[in-house]
C-alpha cells in the first residue's frame, strides 16, 4: 500500500479537489469542489464499510472528473447539542 503524504497544506492549488464531510450519527452527507467552482451535487452516504467505500469512490471519480493532482478533506461534527 503506498504510504500517504499528510503533511500539510500550505496553498490550495488550482488542481486540488475539496471534499467536505459533514459527520452524523447514522448517515453523512459529503461535498465535492474545485477551487474555480465546479463540484458534486451533495451525496449521503452510511457510517459502514460500505458507506465508507461509495464516499472513496466518490473521491476518486470526482478526482478523474475534474483532473485534480491533489485532495483535501475536511470535516465537521452534526452532533446534538446539550
Amino acid at each position: 500500500m503506498k504510504r500517504a503524504d499528510t503533511r500539510k497544506v500550505r496553498s490550495v492549488g488550482d488542481d486540488t479537489l475539496i471534499v467536505a464531510i459533514d459527520v452524523g450519527m447514522e448517515m453523512n452527507r459529503g461535498y465535492c469542489t474545485t477551487p474555480d467552482g465546479r463540484s458534486t451535487k451533495i451525496f449521503k452516504f452510511d457510517n459502514t464499510r460500505e458507506g465508507f467505500d461509495a464516499l472513496w469512490s466518490m473521491v476518486i471519480a470526482s478526482k478523474n472528473r475534474f483532473k485534480c493532482n491533489e485532495v483535501i478533506v475536511g470535516y465537521e461534527s452534526t452532533g446534538v447539542e446539550n
